[in-house]
């Protein structure tokens, strides 16, 4: 089955991961004055000093030395239903291919990054915005990122 969108995308136009293209730049741009000169940044929560600095290496720039394109894959589910299964078969046809790709498993994320979060529906939320950071940054490295959270 095709996934389709209509909504714009951050992931050039990979318009399938809607959790992640949720949570991805969640922050208000603002303009701050200063005594001579005015600067871009950032409202991030309650914050308005945090700015965006953009790198001098491109996306593309990466994914050409990398060989490929980096993307999300995004695989949700009930528990048990074989969302890990799929997409650690994935990673190793993937990888066996040559291609750099990684697991974000929801089990395994939960032991380090997200180890402070329960179940609640807010914990549940910053679970998957968390995450969803993440594999942006991934995919913006070039690697295809595989992930399988219940969601």
């Amino acid at each position: 089955k095709q996934c389709r969108s209509n909504a714009p995308s951050l992931w050039g136009g990979l318009g399938c991961a809607p959790f992640v293209e949720r949570y991805s730049f969640a922050f208000t741009h603002v303009r701050e004055s200063s005594s001579s000169s005015t600067v871009d940044a950032y409202k991030v929560g309650e914050s308005t000093n945090i700015k965006w600095h953009e790198g001098s290496v491109s996306r593309e720039a990466r994914e050409q030395s990398m060989g490929q394109k980096g993307c999300v894959l995004w695989f949700t589910g009930l528990s048990g239903s074989g969302k890990s299964t799929v997409a650690y078969t994935l990673e190793h046809a993937l990888h066996g291919m040559g291609k750099k790709v990684y697991v974000m498993d929801g089990d395994n994320i939960r032991h380090g990054l997200n180890s402070n979060l329960g179940f609640s529906a807010a914990d549940r939320e910053e679970n998957i915005r968390r995450i969803g950071e993440v594999a942006k940054l991934f995919a913006d490295m070039g690697v295809i990122t595989l992930v399988s959270f219940i969601s």
